[in-house]
């Protein structure tokens, strides 16, 4: 019996990574694309298969509802306003419906040669382990919106196609949400202790994942009991919709 194996599409530009899709949409900038998702798009729903690829992403969402965002072959995110980020390589796919609105950036880390920050460390939300959703109020989601529209009307209306303002305003913007993000999880923090229990959980799972295979071991390095463990990764899991696995 023969076994077919789908191999996950990997996208090394963002042209190409566009052009798997039906929107139309192309850049002149290899480095930096600003994308619109909006009322007036010809495209109106469609669904992505899991694929990656090798730049950023980050996108600001609104009204997104039906719209679902899985990553990692592990979890259906819906929510309504929030902010995505994802590092490069990851697994994702999504589903875009007709009413979902969003301010969508694609970028490599050679958009900021004339700063070049170390992104995983500057930007911790860009994870390499996983795409990080944020809920977001409505409140937050203006405050957001009028920053992304900034880069956004600064990268519409040069006519430099390298978009060195608009790379510039990016950087401030990333600033931005990094403070937020910095406060949203010191405030998880305070509010729930099991949080600091999972990182250093996925912290060893990242480092030791090829000697050590069992809820055992881990609750051991961790210095709790593999009840614990397990009940405060299934509970944050539901909550966060992180992408983990267990096995017993």
């Amino acid at each position: 019996m023969s076994v077919h194996i789908h191999k996950i599409p990997y996208y090394e530009s963002i042209n190409d990574f566009l052009s798997a899709t039906p929107l139309p949409n192309r850049t002149l900038n290899p480095d930096f694309y600003c994308l619109r998702i909006q009322n007036s798009d010809s495209v109106k729903d469609f669904y992505k298969p899991p694929f990656r690829r090798s730049f950023y992403f980050m996108a600001l969402l609104n009204n997104v509802k039906d719209s679902q965002i899985r990553y990692d072959h592990m979890n259906e995110v819906k929510m309504n306003s929030c902010l995505v980020f994802q590092a490069p390589e990851l697994i994702s796919s999504f589903h875009r419906t007709e009413q979902g609105r969003g301010h969508l950036i694609y970028f490599t880390s050679d958009c900021f040669s004339f700063f070049k920050p170390e992104f995983h460390g500057e930007f911790p939300f860009f994870d390499t382990q996983q795409t990080h959703f944020f809920n977001i109020d409505q409140e937050k989601f203006s405050t957001f919106l009028a920053a992304f529209e900034e880069v956004f009307l600064t990268y519409e209306s040069t006519k430099d196609r390298l978009h060195r303002a608009a790379r510039a305003k990016l950087l401030a913007l990333l600033y931005q949400l990094r403070d937020f993000v910095d406060t949203s999880q010191w405030q998880e923090r305070i509010t729930n202790p099991h949080l600091v229990l999972l990182k250093k959980y996925m912290q060893f799972i990242n480092d030791n994942y090829l000697e050590k295979r069992t809820v055992e071991e881990y609750a051991d390095m961790l210095s709790v009991s593999p009840k614990h463990l397990s009940r405060s990764v299934k509970g944050l899991q539901e909550k966060m919709h992180l992408p983990l696995s267990m096995r017993g």
